[in-house]
């Protein structure tokens, strides 16, 4: 996002917004590779994925100068898996 645009009242539509995708399960402002923020999303295929996207670059326009894509598919060139197990037996222990 445009951080001269970043108020209360944006977090506050950001946030309400968010609510509504239950695949979105990371949602951040921060900075880094040029980016103000991070949405960290698991879709159940591609097809999802680009309405979601297209759904978001339609509702905040007037917001983003720009969005970057990560995609993967699960099982396929996995370094490690995705599991939460690793994070609670690092914390449990």
């Amino acid at each position: 996002m445009r951080p001269e645009i970043r108020s209360e009242e944006t977090m506050r539509k950001v946030k309400q917004y968010a609510a509504k995708f239950p695949f979105a399960i990371y949602v951040a402002y921060g900075e880094g590779f040029g980016m103000t923020g991070v949405v960290v999303a698991l879709h159940k295929n591609y097809r999802e994925y680009m309405r979601d996207l297209a759904s978001f670059r339609m509702e905040w326009k007037d917001y983003i100068e720009d969005i970057k894509s990560f995609v993967t598919a699960l099982g396929e060139a996995e370094v490690k898996e995705l599991s939460f197990r690793y994070l609670a037996e690092a914390l449990l222990t």
